[in-house]
């Protein structure tokens, strides 16, 4: 038998989720309704995924929306022989003797690594799915397709399809034509802002899929506002938001710079600190960074305000 667990996601909790799934065994994901929270999450394969969101209605604990998060997975159906099943239990399908340019994923854009070209001869290839969950404060919930292509251990191309759900479980916007990988991507708790971060060392290789950047678009307009590729110093990018901020961490080997984009103010903050600095760090406030003094428990506390101990400038 399926064994289902449920887990109830409350409003005021500051939560991110990523879980790969797996292709479910059992239809039977139970009937219990939560009256406290907006969702629940119904687990199988001994409680290690996720098969189905359900969104509640937090006043009577009716669930208004149920999503199945394996059955709608778009990469689970495509035309190539099947070589097994994941761990996860989707499809890994055989690629070989296909040109790069004549892969056909059914409709989602096809992205292939920066210095490979479309003209390439697949041998021995393999395709593998998974899917990723990201969400804040219940807002909004972002829910990734994710397909790789490799060849080896090595990474060659990629696909994502993101729906970006309200937590009454109406889908609000659907990406899958997305020209750039999509990484931590997130989105802004008014519901204005998508970002996302792309490029960076994907195997062991060492190879770059692209220049390390990010991206941020209007969701009114699903116009690309900001289209940027960052100095080659640093090694690794996560976007995430602070209610609605955007905020960037940039990594090097000893430091994490931090780009804070408030669109209400229209403006950008930057600052930079010392990976031992932030072993403080406590929160972000809509006025800025709260650090712990000294040493952790100290009960002592500061801020660094967005808008005096940050860098500013106009966002253009």
């Amino acid at each position: 038998m399926l064994s289902i667990n449920r887990i109830k996601i409350f409003e005021k909790v500051v939560l991110i989720v990523l879980i790969h799934t797996s292709i479910m065994c059992n239809p039977l994901f139970g009937q219990k309704k939560n009256a406290i929270a907006p969702v629940n999450f119904l687990y199988y394969n001994n409680q290690k995924y996720i098969g189905v969101i359900e969104f509640i209605n937090t006043d009577n604990g009716e669930v208004l929306k149920s999503f199945n998060v394996v059955e709608n997975n778009p990469f689970n159906n495509l035309a190539y022989p099947v070589l097994k099943q994941s761990k996860q239990g989707y499809n890994v399908y055989e690629i070989d003797d296909v040109q790069v340019k004549d892969i056909n994923l059914n409709g989602p854009k096809f992205v292939i690594r920066r210095d490979i070209s479309d003209s390439l001869t697949i041998k021995d290839g393999a395709i593998k799915s998974y899917h990723s969950l990201k969400f804040r404060d219940t807002s909004y919930f972002v829910l990734k397709y994710h397909l790789n292509l490799y060849v080896g251990d090595e990474l060659l191309g990629v696909s994502n399809t993101v729906y970006i759900f309200k937590k009454d479980g109406k889908l609000m916007k659907k990406f899958d034509q997305l020209d750039t990988q999509c990484l931590t991507p997130c989105v802004t708790s008014d519901g204005k802002y998508f970002a996302y971060g792309f490029g960076g060392v994907v195997d062991e290789s060492l190879s770059y899929f692209d220049n390390l950047g990010y991206r941020i678009i209007d969701l009114e307009n699903e116009s690309l506002i900001v289209d940027a590729f960052i100095e080659k110093k640093y090694h690794d990018i996560n976007v995430t938001n602070d209610s609605n901020l955007v905020r960037l961490t940039l990594k090097t080997m000893n430091t994490r710079s931090y780009w804070v984009y408030d669109f209400n103010k229209q403006k950008k903050f930057n600052k930079e600190y010392s990976i031992d600095e932030m072993g403080l760090w406590i929160d972000v406030l809509p006025e800025g960074f709260v650090f712990e003094l000294d040493y952790r428990g100290s009960g002592n506390f500061r801020t660094d305000y967005f808008e005096t101990d940050f860098n500013v400038e106009a966002i253009k």
